[in-house]
Order: structure tokens, then sequence, then C-alpha cells
């Protein structure tokens, strides 16, 4: 006996329940308590997206099989691909049986000589990139994510839908087709490509009997020519049969539903009389087990049909379920679903299709705890007096930035001396205080605010990071004075790379800096350590690692703990909580952020730079480099593996490895938006 709960029973929770878009075919088999709410304005998106089928560039329509009849291997739809310079393969048929995804896209690279990296999807559900040599690195982490036009890109059937990547505006993708294949779901995958209505374009491929299909659909014989159209209608004729196969689990699914309600009101106390318990539960089983003849033998509707829609199976039934079951008649009688429903619930269609095992998160939204803001008293005496006299006398108003990080959640699990890190600058007592708590002095890790003023005196070489509210107050005081002890400088921590220019200090400054005037080695270093700085300069590689203690001419690599012996540069107790901190205050900064793919994260991971590194080459350079290294990907096809190892290693430290192929340039850019400033990228 089985005990389960059907899509009918969902439906009497409380809440919206939410639909995924493109479920408009099947609205028919939605339980009668779930009414869909289509959006006036979005009612043409669904025949829009038809007529993008439709449009001449994409009605290309080809058969995936061999002159003898047989249906293509894996390798020869690869070599067919790539015959017809396609790049882009939306497996929505699950054509793709042989191969997982990873082996497809070896093969598809070995198919396509002039592909650098296969784009595929793993188990987690995140798209990743499959260097020539082997090396597979996240998707967001290299320069693929922006521009794939030297990628083959494959796109399982389980990743159809609910998955964005950004394909070239004028790709050209091939979609395959399988048998029983509805019209939503076929619209969903060709719509992977979000620029299909403009200027991207689809070639539909069908094994040989899907072809056999469309023919019989559209009443054409072996020598008729197939295009898109002949495709939409074959997927229009699927769905119905679709909704129609289905109608009788829909109907079955119903009628248990109003027997289930009906059961917990006659049992109502089944939850403290014993006895209406073991009623309840036994209205609730239903036969998972049917012998031969059970199943078979012909009986009517009327006789042994709990399922049965007949008067005489539903007199029982009181309330609001006798209208509901009503309908439920009237659909029986309108569709073409006759016949027993016993069966409907146990019947299963058993297909060729792809297994993807999915994991169905529910998101439970933690609200975050309402807070009352601190209330700004106005610019502390201190502060005004610095910006008059460009001196910071008392010990009010202000405290010292390495003060601050020692007062953090995270100062005190790693023990750091926050002074060999901020020696010099300051922070306003403002500063650290955004909301009211408890205890002040604790727990300010996330509420910390961003570094964007900071007040500078050129000749004391005394540097101050204020509030907004405070810079409003000193923009008039400055404005009035004739020689101004100190600039106001604004700032942004470069967590891209297009934001270096802010590390320079000049981008905007109250009163103007002097001509040619550049700060001292040490302010941008630790307003950078303060804001959660991502990008340097190669330039301020060299102190930054003399900041850290680090010796750039050993081999730095695994600063982790809980990892591998550390290394003789490393090997400090100080060194490494210094940079275990750092990597755990970056992330804190950058708001859980990956930082691992940036100059900062390679640094608190312990791997070497290099001034030919592309984190600090301009994109044109970048893409020079990758120019070339194609080249070299070829020619390591007539190598032994001993000088392949070489190509991928400089150094003699093994532990030292920094592959060429793995592009991980722009770090932290992707999937973060640039701040509204006009920020133009470094020639």
């Amino acid at each position: 006996m089985s005990l389960g709960q059907s899509a009918a029973a969902k439906s009497m929770q409380s809440g919206i329940t939410t639909g995924f878009s493109g479920t408009n075919d099947n609205r028919r088999l939605l339980p009668l308590l779930i009414k869909q709410e289509n959006l006036p304005g979005l009612s043409h998106t669904k025949p829009e997206v038809l007529t993008y089928l439709l449009q001449k560039r994409n009605r290309a329509y080809n058969i995936a099989a061999n002159p003898d009849g047989t249906s293509y291997s894996e390798r020869d739809l690869l070599k067919y691909l790539k015959r017809n310079s396609v790049r882009i393969l939306i497996d929505a048929g699950a054509f793709i049986l042989e191969m997982d995804n990873l082996a497809l896209a070896r093969a598809w690279l070995q198919e396509d000589d002039q592909a650098q990296a296969a784009v595929y999807f793993r188990k987690d559900n995140q798209p990743w990139v499959e260097y020539r040599a082997g090396k597979a690195v996240p998707l967001l982490s290299t320069p693929f994510a922006e521009n794939m036009e030297n990628c083959v890109v494959y796109i399982d059937e389980a990743h159809t839908r609910g998955t964005d990547v950004k394909l070239p505006p004028k790709a050209q993708g091939a979609l395959t087709l399988g048998l029983n294949q509805t019209k939503d779901h076929t619209v969903q995958a060709a719509m992977r490509l979000r620029q299909l209505g403009t200027t991207q374009s689809i070639m539909f491929v069908s094994p040989p009997e899907v072809h056999q299909s469309i023919l019989d659909v559209r009443q054409k014989s072996v020598h008729d020519s197939i295009d898109s159209s002949d495709v939409v209608f074959w997927l229009i004729n699927q769905t119905c049969n679709n909704n129609r196969e289905l109608q009788p689990l829909y109907l079955s699914q119903g009628v248990d539903f109003c027997h289930r309600m009906q059961a917990s009101i006659d049992h109502r106390n089944f939850l403290t009389n014993p006895d209406h318990r073991r009623l309840y539960t036994e209205r609730l089983k239903r036969p998972e087990q049917q012998t031969l003849d059970q199943l078979y033998r012909p009986q009517s509707q009327e006789h042994g049909d709990i399922m049965s829609l007949s008067t005489a199976a539903t007199a029982s039934f009181t309330g609001g379920l006798t209208s509901f079951i009503d309908q439920l008649r009237q659909i029986y009688e309108q569709s073409h679903a006759k016949g027993s429903m016993k069966n409907a619930a146990l019947e299963e269609v058993e297909q060729e299709r792809e297994v993807a095992f999915e994991i169905e998160q529910e998101r439970e939204i933690q609200r975050p705890l309402i807070m009352e803001a601190h209330y700004y008293s106005g610019l502390h005496a201190s502060i005004r007096n610095f910006v008059m006299t460009g001196r910071l006398k008392g010990n009010d108003g202000y405290m010292e930035a390495a003060a601050l990080l020692e007062l953090t959640d995270l100062g005190r699990k790693h023990g750091i001396d926050a002074a060999m890190l901020l020696r010099s600058l300051c922070v306003s007592t403002e500063f650290t205080r955004t909301a009211v708590t408890n205890k002040q002095a604790r727990n300010i890790d996330n509420f910390l605010r961003p570094v964007n003023w900071l007040l500078w005196n050129s000749q004391r070489k005394v540097g101050l990071v204020i509030i907004p509210e405070e810079a409003e107050e000193i923009i008039p005081i400055i404005r009035t004075m004739q020689s101004s002890a100190v600039h106001l400088i604004m700032y942004a921590a470069p967590f891209t790379k297009r934001m270096l220019q802010f590390d320079r200090l000049d981008y905007y400054a109250l009163p103007s800096l002097p001509e040619g005037w550049s700060p001292p080695s040490w302010l941008p270093f630790e307003l950078g350590i303060l804001a959660g700085r991502l990008y340097i300069h190669f330039s301020d590689y060299e102190f930054l690692l003399e900041q850290l203690r680090l010796d750039s001419e050993k081999p730095i690599t695994n600063v982790n703990p809980a990892g591998a012996r550390p290394p003789a540069a490393c090997d400090n107790f100080f060194v490494r909580s210094q940079l275990n901190f750092l990597q755990d205050w970056l992330t804190l900064r950058r708001q859980g952020q990956d930082i691992s793919h940036t100059p900062m994260g390679y640094v608190c991971q312990g791997s070497r730079l290099r001034p030919d590194h592309p984190f600090f080459l301009a994109r044109k350079a970048v893409e020079e480099i990758e120019d070339t290294d194609r080249h070299l990907f070829y020619t390591t096809n007539y190598r032994d593996s001993d000088e392949l190892e070489q190509y991928y290693d400089s150094d003699d430290d093994d532990d030292d490895v920094v592959a060429k192929d793995v592009y991980m340039i722009e770090g932290g850019e992707d999937g973060v938006s640039d701040i509204d400033v006009d920020m133009h990228e470094e020639d």
C-alpha cells in the first residue's frame, strides 16, 4: 500500500503558488483550487516566441541520420556540428545518452580544433569551462563569461530551463528533438539564446524516429522538405497528445483528493480517537500492487472502482466536495479520457530520457533584525579643528583604524596585531557607529561602513576616514577657506580591475591636489585593507609583500592551518594568522563575494604573482596572450608529457603552479555591477 500526496492536496496550502514560466499549456491540468493569473501585459509573449522559430534564419532542419538510415552517434553529431560551424548544442531532446557532460565537452574539443575551450554544466548546476589541456575552471572565473565566441557550449536536457549564460550576439545553435517533446519545453530550450528574435539563430536536429513522427503528423512523404514550421506544428500536436494522456491521471488525483477530504470530515477526531484514526488511514491507503486479474479483468465503473466518477461512487461526498466532484465529472465527460481511472494513478510511460537528480530547495528568508539607526550628532570639534589647522588633537572624535580591526569578531578570532597592518590610518568615531546595540564594541563586523571619504594632510602625512554626513559639513568649510590645510578625497575600494584608478586617490579631491601628486605607498595599502580592496597595481605588489612580511623570492603555497605543511616563507605564526585574517576580512568586506580569483585572493592563498599575469595586463594584451597560447595548445599535441608539464609549471617548485590556460583575469568583475561613477579601463 502507498500513502502519498498529489498536487490537488498541495493546493490547499495557504499562500501564493508560483509556477515556472512557460507552463501555460498545462493550465487545464492544474488543480481546481488553483487559478492561474496571467499578466495581461505578457499575453503576447507566447505567440511571439513561436514567430521567432518561424523567421527565415531559424528555418533550418536536419536529420541526425547516416546515409544507411541509422541514427547519429554522439561523435557523428559533433562532426556534423563542426561541418556546419555550429558551436552551441542545446540538447532539449536528450540526444546525448552515452556520454556525460564532461566527456562530451572533451570529445567536442577534439572534433573542433579551433575552439579554445568548452562550456558545460556540472552536477552542481554551475557552468564550467574545460580547457584543451584538461583544466576545469568555473565559467565566472574566466574571460569566456563575457565572450564565448571561441568556445563550444553544451547545454544538456536538464539545464535547458532555469539557466542563463551570455552567448555570442550572432551565435547559431543546434536544438535536438525527442519523441513526446512538448512545445513549452522546446521553446524554453530555444530561448537560452536570448537574442533569438533579433540576431541569434537556431537549427533543429532530429533523429530518424522523430523525423518519421513529423512526417506522419504533417502527412508528408520522405521526399518532402521539412522546416521549422513543420516542427512547430508537430510540437503543438505532441503537447495536445501529452495533455490528453495526462487527463486520466489528473481526474484520478482529483477524485482521490475528494476521498481524502471526506475521510477527514467523517473521522475528524483521528488524532485522538484510535477508531477514527484506523478508519481514516484505511481510507487513505491505495493499492500499489495488483494482480494481472485485477489489472485486466473487464469491469464496469459502477462496481469495484473507488476512483470512479459515477453517481454511486460519489454519493458519499458532502458540503463543498459535491461541487468539486461535479466539476471533475463535467471535465471527464467533455474529455477523451474514457474508461476506468483506477489504473491511471499507477501508470507510468517509461522512455529513454536523460535522468538528472534535482535538489528541491525551499528558501527560508531570514529577515534582518530591525535595528535602531545611530543618530548623527554632528561634526566633532577635533575633526573640525583638523580641517582648520591640519592637526589632530586630543583623543576624542577619532580612533586608530588598527583599534577598529581589533574590536571586530574576526580580529579577536585570529588574535591579530592590527597595528602591523594599519600603522598610521585613523577613522572618525562616527565611522564605527551605524546601529544602536547593547554592546557597542562587539558584533560590529556586519555593521561596518564602506570607505568613501578621506581627509588628508599632505604636510603631516595624516589620513582620517570619515562618513558622508561629516563630509557634507566639511565641504562648505573647505570652500570658504583661502588655503585649506587638508584635502577631502573621494575613494572606492577597487574590487574590480576597472576601479584601479581609485587607488591613485586623484579621482576627485577638494581642493584639488597639486600637479603630479602621488600618495605615499602606505596610504593606498592601509585604505585598501580597511575598505576590502581586491585589485592592486603590480607596482604595489612588492610593497604589499613587505608589509605582510612575505618573501617574494621564496615560494608561497598553502597558508591555511587546516591545509598542508606551511612553507618556509610563512613559517611564522604571525604571518599565517595575518593572511588567514586578511582572507576572512576581505570576504566580509565584499559581502561574501568569492575573492579567490583576484590578486588579493592569490596573496591570501599564498600564490605568487608575476608582472605578466593577466591581472596586471590591459584587456587587449590579454587577448593577444590568449591567441598566442591557443597556438601553443595545438603544438603540444606533438610534445611528450614532460614538455607539456613544463608548459604549465615554469618554476621548479611543484606547489607554485600557475596554469596559463586558466585566464582568471577579471576575478571579481563577473556578476558585480560597476559603480555609477564613469570608469574607464586602463590601457
